[in-house]
């Protein structure tokens, strides 16, 4: 588990790329400083915008990722979030896209809530293993899709 905290809403916005911060709102009625237990998350109130942020492993810094909620109008099934590996229904679990370049999006299917730490620390407990090692699963997932999905190496 990693405690991180963020001093104000020009701290959070800075951890957020450029071509995110497009259709970026803050989180509403947040208390600053913020501390942020492995990562945080939330929906733009009047968008289909969501975020979270997590800490960079390497440099520390947190890092904020924008995703843009895809319509499910008319799909039905099950999905499972690529994160989490929680399973549900196309409200639960959507395509969540995110742009890596001014010509590329990339698509990942994720709980549209964006709560997957919470969700798996939540699964592990119930089911008596560590929720700890849960959480921090997830956030190394989070990693790895800004590594590979985004090409972000490092946040300076």
């Amino acid at each position: 588990m990693t405690l991180f905290r963020i001093d104000d809403e020009a701290a959070l916005r800075a951890a957020f790329r450029p071509r995110d911060l497009r259709a970026w709102a803050p989180p509403a009625r947040v208390a600053w400083p913020l501390l942020v237990r492995d990562c945080v998350s939330w929906a733009d109130p009047v968008g289909d915008h969501v975020c979270v942020v997590f800490q960079d492993p390497v440099s520390r810094q947190p890092l904020g990722i924008s995703f843009q909620r895809e319509s499910a109008a008319g799909a039905t099934g099950s999905r499972l979030c690529d994160w989490c590996h929680a399973f549900g229904s196309v409200r639960e679990i959507g395509l969540l896209m995110c742009e890596r370049t001014s010509r590329r999006r990339i698509g990942v299917w994720l709980c549209r809530d964006l709560a997957c730490a919470d969700r798996a620390e939540e699964v592990a407990f119930r089911a008596g293993r560590n929720g700890k090692k849960a959480r921090a699963v997830v956030v190394e997932r989070m990693w790895h899709f800004a590594q590979h999905g985004l090409g972000i190496q490092q946040v300076p």
